[in-house]
């Protein structure tokens, strides 16, 4: 939690891609129907919460008053600690459905990009992919360059959303 926290510190105030995705939030806001496919597949309130400012001096507070040792918060009043069911409320992530992880090392970048292409709605450059990472920097370069529309296709929007669901896991 400790290297989380000092990381998180660190990127906001080097302003990498992660903040970038955030002042992109607070600049635009994101179109009705993208709202309502984050909010279906649960995602809604990590959106919500990504456009909170951050408070450096709570983050810094917080940092050091973690022991790793015990994995809490010590406080003059007691220990803290954050439970899954704190991360479901704050977040609003549903805790009771299938895991979702890995690392996909078998596809080539070639495979990446159709893969790209066919879930988010645009084919990256080689340099935007690093295995099967794509960079940040990408991803919101193209959700810029998008605009909904209530013409556009179902398919469009739901692509928008994904990519848009993607920087919110960073």
């Amino acid at each position: 939690m400790r290297y989380l926290m000092v990381t998180l510190m660190r990127s906001c105030r080097q302003n990498v891609p992660m903040v970038n995705f955030g002042k992109f939030l607070r600049e635009h806001d994101l179109p009705i129907p993208v709202q309502q496919i984050l909010h279906q597949i649960g995602f809604y309130g990590v959106y919500r919460c990504g456009r909170i400012q951050y408070d450096f001096h709570l983050i810094t507070a917080l940092v050091e008053r973690w022991r790793s040792e015990t994995h809490s918060f010590h406080f003059r009043v007691g220990e803290a600690t954050i439970t899954l069911q704190d991360v479901q409320v704050i977040w609003g992530l549903p805790i009771d459905s299938e895991l979702v992880s890995g690392t996909d090392l078998e596809r080539t970048s070639v495979q990446c990009q159709e893969y790209c292409m066919q879930y988010i709605g645009f084919g990256p450059e080689e340099g935007a992919l690093k295995g099967s990472r794509l960079q940040v920097k990408a991803i919101i370069s193209h959700i810029s360059r998008v605009h909904i529309t209530p013409d556009t296709p179902h398919l469009t929007v739901v692509q928008y959303a994904r990519a848009v669901a993607l920087l919110l896991l960073g």
